[in-house]
């Protein structure tokens, strides 16, 4: 998925898994989170639907790694 493509607060797929992850932040490369060369998502990552009141981890994905839910 392209950056310009992604939605602050939206829940996504993580790529080839079915885990969800909602879209916290996007964070440019070389920032005080992002110490990576490239833009990243910080996003909370979980095994259950996010909008029924699932918790979940806070991880940081490339875009390309996220897919719309179908």
């Amino acid at each position: 998925m392209r950056i310009k493509d992604i939605v602050i607060g939206e829940i996504y797929h993580k790529k080839d898994t079915r885990y969800y992850a909602k879209v916290l932040k996007v964070l440019p490369p070389n920032t005080d989170e992002n110490y990576n060369c490239y833009t990243v998502c910080k996003v909370e990552y979980s095994t259950q639907p996010l909008d029924k009141g699932a918790w979940g981890f806070i991880k940081y994905f490339k875009p390309s790694d996220l897919e719309k839910i179908k």
